[in-house]
């Protein structure tokens, strides 16, 4: 095992632009089921006040309604989870 053992192997190398995406692209909402991480923080507010919410009741979700359907609102408006009835998910 000389140097040459740990210079990384071109596996390594290979994952460099999978997250690029098509430039320009219209954006699309993901899958139902995919929940992506909203990394530019765009429904942070909104998902601090539901964790404050299920502190404070002890995570009793249920107690948290009103904030879990903001969260869930915030995050398909911005296309970070498919579009889905609130009603659906026991929030209507």
């Amino acid at each position: 095992g000389g140097p040459a053992a740990l210079s990384p192997g071109p596996a390594a190398m290979a994952s460099g632009g999978q997250f690029g995406g098509a430039r320009g692209a219209a954006p699309k909402p993901p899958e139902r089921g995919v929940f992506p991480l909203d990394h530019s923080g765009e429904c942070k507010e909104v998902m601090e006040e539901y964790m404050r919410c299920l502190k404070d009741h002890a995570s009793a979700a249920h107690s948290c309604r009103r904030a879990s359907k903001a969260y869930l609102e915030c995050r398909m408006e911005r296309n970070l989870m498919a579009k889905e009835d609130l009603a659906r998910l026991g929030l209507g």
